[in-house]
Order: structure tokens, then C-alpha cells, then sequence
């Protein structure tokens, strides 16, 4: 007999436990309140809009039919260890005539929090006052909350799948619009970040392969919104057809001792994403569908201090219409990446 089956289903986990390195294995070091300097929080999103520029400025309101918002922001989000679980069940190993057999998973969990703000505009950016006005405008002025997220990190210590979903960590999340979503994905060492600069890619792209997207809605135009007609950039530090290159950035001339690399998706063995009906209960041209996640972590101990980062990159698939085209659904992504420090080990 297992000597696990004699152990609960449930108990608290904490930092001090001496199991916890190991029931939390990549996540252990997660834990803690996180928070980021100006300028590395950055939110990318599409969102449907009216067919006039009601007065902005076009590199707000494209006039198409969509608004694209580029956000930096402010972000607070605590990793608590809470809990070492266990799966049972009955089974019998795939392909094989052996004997029903119980098996015991164990996972370790940690509980998750995300706030965040809008950083408002740099003084020095020379748009200062019209993106402001913009910002005012959408509702996301300096310090206005513009996102709030609960939800856990699972390490699968072992068992992590059966069959060929072979997954060791798991994200599972909700948020107040209505989606609930769980992701799922392995990790790597590596002995620094491997960010792709190309990856995360930000353009729109049509549902239907078959159809191009409207001159309106390819790239040049998706991306005119970030610039001015003098050249220079809208944001200095955030170019949304290449997001990653911010993460990339903040690690130039950092030395690195190790990096744990999470790479999740909901497209992932029995993963997946739900929503209530209006931003997911399918297409008719009215209501929008959220379709797919991914996010990559990399948490790293830099040379020397020994101080830990915590970087990651998310893409959400959203789909809504062009407003010239009903009938053509276009795939938005709605991008968030950030670069953390870790604050306190004690949460709240």
C-alpha cells in the first residue's frame, strides 16, 4: 500500500514547511508580493469602436470600427503558498492488461492576487497631454484600476498526465469580465531568459483564412496608432508589433545565475477557456469570443545578489468584428507583459 493513501486529501502548505521546496518545485521561488518600476508593465488590446474619430486624434480612434489602447502599467501580485493536495482514482495504464490500480497525485498549490493600475503618462512624453486627455476619456487615468485577477499555480508533482498530456504545471484563473480559464504547460532550466524577440505576436489576423483582413486592418494601419506624423514614437519604450522587446530590454547587461522557464497555453491537454455569454457564447456579429491564452513566465536569480525576477508574457485571443464587414470575424490579441522585483515574502 501506498504509504501516501494513509495522508488526507488536504493541508496547509506554507514557506517554513520543509516539504515545500519540493511539493512547489519551479514555484517555490514565485512566492511573495511582486511589483514592477514604471515603464515595464505594458497592456496591448484591440476593442471595438465607432466608424468616426468623434474628434481624437487618429492614433487613438482608428475610425475604422476599433480603438487601440496601449496601457503602461502599475501591477501588484502576491504568490501564497497554500496547500498540498491529493488526487486519487482508479486506474489502468494506458495499453497495457495490468490490474486496476489506485493512484495518488500529489500538487502543490499556490494562491494568486493580481492588481492592476494605470501608470499614467511619462511628463516627458511629448503627447503628454492628449494621451492623457485619451486616457481621461477611456477611464483609465493615473491610478484607476484597469484589471484584477485571482486565481492558483498547481506544481504536479507527479502522475502529471496521463496518456500523452504529460504537463507538470497548471494555471488556473478568473476574472470579472466573466472568463475563467486554465492553462497548462511544463517547465525548463535555463541559465538565462530565452525571450523571443518575434514571439507574442501582435497583429490582427481574420478567423477565416480564406478572407484577408481589410486594408484597414492590416499591419501598417494597426500599428500607425503608436506614431505620430513627425515619426517618433508614441511610447519610447513599447513597440506593439514587437511587445517582447520591452522584457529583452530590461535585461540588457544583467547577469543571470539561473532561469525557470513556464511555458502554459489553454490549448494544452484538457486546458481550456470559458466565458459568460457576451464576450463567449459563440459569433453572431454582436457578441465578442475569447478563444485562447498562453503566457510565458521566466523567473531568475541574478549573479552576485542572488535577487529574483519574475517576467512574463500573455496573449489572449479575442474576436470581434469589423464594423465594415460583419460578417468577417478578426482574431485581436490582447497582449500583457511585465517585469517584476519581489518586494516582501510576506502576504497579506
Amino acid at each position: 500500500m501506498n504509504p501516501l493513501s494513509f495522508l488526507p486529501h488536504f493541508r496547509d502548505l506554507s514557506l517554513q514547511d520543509e516539504n515545500a521546496p519540493e511539493m512547489l518545485g519551479p514555484l517555490f521561488d514565485f512566492a511573495g508580493v511582486w511589483t514592477n518600476d514604471p515603464g515595464q508593465g505594458w497592456n496591448l488590446i484591440a476593442v471595438p469602436g465607432p466608424l468616426s474619430n468623434d474628434g481624437e486624434p487618429n492614433f487613438f480612434n482608428s475610425g475604422h470600427g476599433f480603438v487601440l489602447e496601449t496601457i503602461p502599467y502599475i501591477e501588484t501580485i502576491t504568490f501564497q503558498p497554500i496547500s498540498v493536495t491529493l488526487n486519487r482514482g482508479q486506474f489502468r495504464r494506458i495499453n497495457s492488461f495490468s490490474p486496476i490500480e489506485q493512484e495518488i497525485q500529489q500538487i502543490g498549490a499556490l494562491l494568486y492576487e493580481q492588481r492592476i493600475i494605470s501608470a499614467g503618462v511619462d511628463p516627458s512624453n511629448p503627447n503628454y497631454e492628449v494621451i492623457t486627455k485619451f486616457f481621461e476619456a477611456r477611464g483609465f487615468p493615473k491610478g484607476a484600476p484597469i484589471h484584477a485577477e485571482q486565481g492558483m499555480l498547481l506544481n504536479l508533482t507527479n502522475l502529471a498526465g496521463y496518456g500523452n498530456a504529460n504537463f507538470e504545471i497548471a494555471r488556473m484563473g478568473t476574472i470579472p469580465h466573466g472568463n475563467a480559464m486554465l492553462c497548462l504547460g511544463n517547465t525548463e532550466s535555463l541559465s538565462a531568459p530565452n525571450i523571443p524577440p518575434d514571439g507574442n505576436n501582435s497583429s490582427p489576423t481574420s478567423v477565416d483564412p480564406t478572407r484577408d483582413l481589410p486594408v484597414e486592418y492590416t499591419i501598417d494601419t494597426y500599428e500607425s496608432p503608436t506614431h505620430t506624423d513627425e515619426g517618433y514614437p508614441f511610447y519610447p519604450d513599447f513597440i506593439p508589433t514587437q511587445p517582447n522587446q520591452t522584457l529583452i530590454n530590461a535585461n540588457k547587461g544583467v547577469n543571470f545565475a539561473s532561469t525557470n522557464h513556464i511555458a502554459l497555453s489553454t490549448r494544452n491537454g484538457t486546458g481550456g477557456l470559458l466565458s459568460i455569454p457576451f464576450v463567449g457564447g459563440g459569433f453572431d456579429g454582436t457578441q465578442l469570443n475569447t478563444t485562447q491564452m498562453t503566457v510565458d513566465y521566466w523567473i531568475s536569480k541574478i549573479q552576485g545578489s542572488g535577487e529574483l525576477r519574475l517576467q512574463y508574457a500573455q496573449n489572449i485571443n479575442i474576436i470581434f468584428p469589423t464594423q465594415l464587414d460583419l460578417s468577417l470575424p478578426i482574431i485581436w490579441p490582447h497582449i500583457g507583459l511585465n517585469t517584476l522585483k519581489r518586494v516582501s515574502l510576506e502576504v497579506k
